[in-house]
């Protein structure tokens, strides 16, 4: 990973994870692109997973209730038509 990928990882700047990837003794080379990458050990890699799964499900869930308020709106036109059509039957006796 490059250090702005493990910032966003950290939640902090790149310089902050390039001194975190030095404290850590993680093994760090510069690739043909010229970007620094950074070899997580077993740990990280866990607390990459474990953010990618979490943002996975958070959109998820997004979109699971964009989904629900959509329906909801829905019914609500539905029973909107219902009355007005109710009013109309009555209006017309």
């Amino acid at each position: 990973m490059t250090y702005d990928e493990l910032g966003s990882l950290f939640r902090c700047e790149p310089e902050n994870a390039r001194n975190i990837v030095l404290k850590m003794d993680l093994d760090h080379r510069k690739s043909p692109d010229g970007e620094v990458r950074v070899k997580l050990n077993a740990q990280l890699n866990d607390l990459f997973f474990d953010r990618l799964f979490a943002l996975r499900i958070d959109c998820e869930l997004r979109d699971r209730v964009d989904d629900l308020r959509a329906a909801y709106d829905r019914m609500v036109l539905r029973e909107k038509s219902a009355v007005a059509r109710i009013r109309q039957t009555l209006v017309a006796i």
